[in-house]
């Protein structure tokens, strides 16, 4: 259900909403892709948010990315690499440099960890607006 919604007489919309995924990385190797497509068809994604709910262990380190799109970084930053894995740690993402992220078909996220952990659940949280063509 979206957030925010404007709607024009002729069908056309734009929505500010998200997509939530509970993910649990890996422990075969250092790339976790999302089960949800958690960046739909024809949205231009805001922000990442995430919430680590189980230490990641062994990795040193992780980023997240729109599966074959731009990385995400942490607000303000040009830095991509997330190193503080307890649980309970949060974090805000944008784009890199602040390029959009319009994404024309729905897409899954991929966390990529330095090394393989051998634990580790992240909340993601894909913010984005939706846009919705006329309809006549």
């Amino acid at each position: 259900i979206p957030l925010t919604q404007t709607a024009g007489a002729n069908g056309q919309l734009v929505a500010h909403t998200f997509s939530t995924e509970l993910l649990t990385l890996g422990t075969g190797g250092v790339t976790t892709a999302t089960a949800g497509n958690l960046a739909p068809a024809n949205s231009i994604i805001d922000s990442i948010t995430y919430r680590i709910t189980t230490t990641l262990a062994t990795a040193t380190a992780f980023a997240i990315s729109v599966t074959g799109g731009n990385a995400f970084a942490n607000i303000g930053t040009a830095t991509t690499a997330q190193t503080t894995l307890t649980s309970g740690t949060t974090g805000v993402l944008v784009p890199v440099l602040h390029a959009d992220q319009y994404n024309t078909g729905a897409t899954t996220l991929t966390v990529t960890s330095t090394g393989i952990p051998s634990a580790g659940v992240i909340r993601l949280t894909v913010h984005y607006r939706q846009f919705t063509a006329p309809t006549s």
